[in-house]
C-alpha cells in the first residue's frame, strides 16, 4: 500500500498548433511510446484531467501510489521530448498533507 499522489504537468510548446497536435490522442500515444521504449509491457497509465491554454498543455495524473504517479510523469516527459516544438516542461508532485481523514456523516 502506498501514499496517494498527483502530478500536475505544464508543457509549453512554441506554437498553439504544435500544442494542439500533441494533445490529440495523447494518452494512447504515450502508452504506445512506453511499450516501444521500455521493458514494461504491462503497466497502468492514464491521464486524469487535461486542458490546453494557448501554447501550454496542462495535465494531471492521479495514482494511489505517489511512485507510480511520478513514473507516469517521467514517461510523459520522455514522450514529449520526442515531439515537435516542446519548449518547457514542469511537473509538480502533490501529496496530501493529511494521511487520515474521518467525517461522522460518511459513516451513516
Amino acid at each position: 500500500m502506498g501514499m496517494y499522489g498527483e502530478v500536475e504537468i505544464i508543457a509549453t510548446y512554441e506554437t498553439e498548433e504544435q500544442a494542439s497536435k500533441v494533445l490529440d490522442n495523447l494518452n494512447d500515444k504515450i502508452v504506445e511510446f512506453i511499450k516501444e521504449t521500455t521493458e514494461h509491457k504491462v503497466f497502468d497509465f492514464s491521464l486524469g484531467d487535461w486542458d490546453i491554454d494557448g501554447c501550454c498543455i496542462i495535465l494531471k495524473i492521479y495514482s494511489g501510489r505517489v511512485q507510480n504517479a511520478e513514473w507516469q510523469g517521467e514517461q510523459v516527459l520522455n514522450y514529449m521530448k520526442t515531439t515537435e516544438g516542446l519548449y518547457e516542461f514542469t511537473a509538480d508532485v502533490i501529496t496530501p498533507e493529511n494521511f487520515l481523514w474521518w467525517n461522522k456523516d460518511e459513516e451513516e
